[in-house]
């Protein structure tokens, strides 16, 4: 016995189609490569002008600093460490006139966070001076890329209890857009090394560091040889090592005797000497004296060779530069060597 089977209805649905579209016939353009050893593009780096040269940062050779991979890994974000807040290069102007919302654009100051790259050996501590402010003796970091000095309210506190603010109108914000909450700030007395002025002080949130930003530098010329001086220690080295080089006086040429090549035919020419203005007579004497006394010069009593002498008064109106002149007797008569250099135009069609 057979069961009769039953109408099945299917369900049709559209189905999209993915029709791949022929090339025209232009080729895809390459993704440009840059050359691994200068960072250009338009050729390789087998063939770089730089590929002998030594990199500034890694001393190695074939690459220039620009595309040196330690510099570029040591300027990576996981190599960076934060160091304080310091205000940014955008200026700060205040105005009597009251600001209408919206109208304060100008009165933002962006205080940014930098990041520090992480170096070898010790980080150089900050450049410290001590300025009296309002009678008291306050430590501040000297800060050249800071538009406004900053003061942290923990440290106002202590320092100028009783102290009233006044409202600032100035807005502070991180290099990321985040604000810094600014308490007041205040005109106090600054004074330095004789130098007196009314300045602002901006007061911020928090303990961070006082910072003598370029306002008052505007205002205060600080003494820069006693705040920061610092010798490298390989240049240290160096000056104690060749102390004698450096010493005050007229150094002298060691190890060789220098000689002069004359023509043996030559005949010696003494000349008399030329007379002296009697304003310069005293000041020549005394640089004879002093050339002779360091050893410049040597008395002798008596030469087949004589040149006269050329006195010039030095810039400062009092010294006596002497000078020989050779024109007529020594000048003539030498055998020199004469090395040309070719230029440069010339040794390039060679």
């Amino acid at each position: 016995m057979t069961t009769p089977l039953k109408p099945v209805t299917v369900k049709t649905e559209p189905v999209h189609t993915v029709v791949r579209e022929r090339d025209s016939g232009a080729k895809t353009a390459k993704t440009p490569v840059s050359c691994p050893r200068c960072g250009t593009e338009g050729h390789s780096g087998s063939v770089c002008r730089f590929k002998d040269k030594l990199c500034n940062f890694c001393r190695k050779k074939g690459h220039i600093a620009r595309v040196c991979r330690k510099r570029l890994q040591q300027a990576s974000p996981g190599n960076h460490k934060k160091v304080s807040y310091i205000e940014s290069e955008t200026p700060v102007e205040r105005d009597d006139t009251p600001v209408e919302s919206g109208e304060d654009d100008d009165l933002i100051a962006t205080v940014v966070e930098v990041s520090q790259v992480k170096e070898e050996g010790e980080k150089p501590p900050p450049i410290m001076v001590r300025v009296c402010v309002d009678g008291v003796d306050v430590q501040m970091e000297v800060d050249t890329g800071a538009s406004v000095s900053l003061m942290g309210e923990d440290n106002y506190s202590k320092m100028f209890p009783g102290h009233s603010l006044n409202k600032s109108e100035v807005r502070l914000q991180t290099y990321l857009g985040g604000a810094i909450s600014v308490v007041g700030s205040v005109v106090v007395k600054v004074e330095y090394e004789g130098q007196q002025a009314q300045l602002p002080l901006v007061i911020v949130k928090g303990n961070g560091p006082t910072l003598l930003g370029r306002n008052w530098l505007k205002a205060i010329r600080l003494n820069w040889q006693s705040i920061h001086y610092t010798v490298h220690a390989g240049l240290a080295n160096l000056l104690d090592q060749y102390s004698e080089v450096f010493e005050d006086g007229t150094g002298t040429f060691k190890g060789y005797e220098a000689h002069l090549e004359i023509d043996p035919n030559a005949q010696p020419r003494f000349n008399k000497a030329r007379p002296v203005p009697y304003s310069k007579r005293q000041g020549v004497e005394d640089e004879l004296d002093r050339l002779v006394a360091e050893g410049t010069l040597e008395p002798v009593e008596y030469s087949d060779w004589a040149a006269p002498i050329v006195a010039v008064l030095k810039s400062d109106k009092k010294s006596i530069r002497i000078c020989g002149d050779f024109r007529t007797t020594v000048n003539p008569v030498s055998k020199l060597h004469r090395y040309p250099i070719p230029r440069w135009r010339t040794s390039s069609l060679a």
